[in-house]
Formats: C-alpha cells, sequence, structure tokens
C-alpha cells in the first residue's frame, strides 16, 4: 500500500514538475519587451523568470542569458546589441544589463534635455 502510494505521488510530482518546466520555458521563449514598458522592469521580470526556472532545476548559463535578453528587446536597441555581441571574447548578464541601463538612463536624460530646450 505504502509502495503503491509513493509511486502514485513521485508520478504525480514528476507529472506536474515537467508541466512546470515546461511553461517557463515558453513564458521565456516569448518574453519581449514592449514599447511602453520601462526597461527596468523587463530587465526585473527576466530575472525573476531566470530564478523561477533554476528553482525547477533548469539552469541556463550565462551567454545565453544574455542572447535571451537582447533577443527580447525591440528594435531601437538592435544598434546596441550588434557591439555588444561582436566586440568582445566573452559576456555576461550582468555586463550587459548594466551596459542596457545605463543606455536607457542616457537616452531618459538626453530625451528631458530636448524637451527642456
Amino acid at each position: 500500500m505504502t509502495f503503491t502510494l509513493w509511486k502514485r505521488l513521485e508520478t504525480l510530482y514528476a507529472t506536474k514538475f515537467l508541466a512546470n518546466q515546461l511553461v517557463l520555458k515558453q513564458q521565456l521563449l516569448t518574453f519581449y519587451l514592449n514599447e511602453d514598458e520601462p526597461l527596468n522592469d523587463h530587465i526585473s521580470q527576466f530575472i525573476i523568470l531566470f530564478n523561477d526556472l533554476k528553482n525547477v532545476e533548469l539552469h541556463i548559463d550565462d551567454e545565453d542569458q544574455v542572447i535571451l535578453l537582447l533577443c527580447s528587446l525591440t528594435l531601437s536597441y538592435k544598434s546596441f546589441n550588434e557591439p555588444l555581441i561582436y566586440g568582445r571574447d566573452n559576456i555576461s548578464f550582468e555586463d550587459v544589463r548594466g551596459h542596457l541601463l545605463s543606455k536607457n538612463k542616457k537616452n531618459s536624460t538626453t530625451s528631458l534635455v530636448r524637451i527642456a530646450s
């Protein structure tokens, strides 16, 4: 009886676990920045999604995280992406995150200066 119950629980848990993994993968692969969404919020949600994946034992290495993040951005970031990808021997998620937020802050400041002029 105990063995049967244990096997049933194990099967049920494994099925739910796989379903969670697949749902999270799907969310990651269809996660895109909306034009009106703040970049900082988008990156924060991305990090939460990576952590959720880690919690279901799916690890995505740093380079893949970088590519997934860059691919999730709008076309307005395309000119920013290419130097990051082609101009380095290695790249980390934290480097890209920092560069993106810096560029975004710089663009916001430039826009405010234009409005004030």
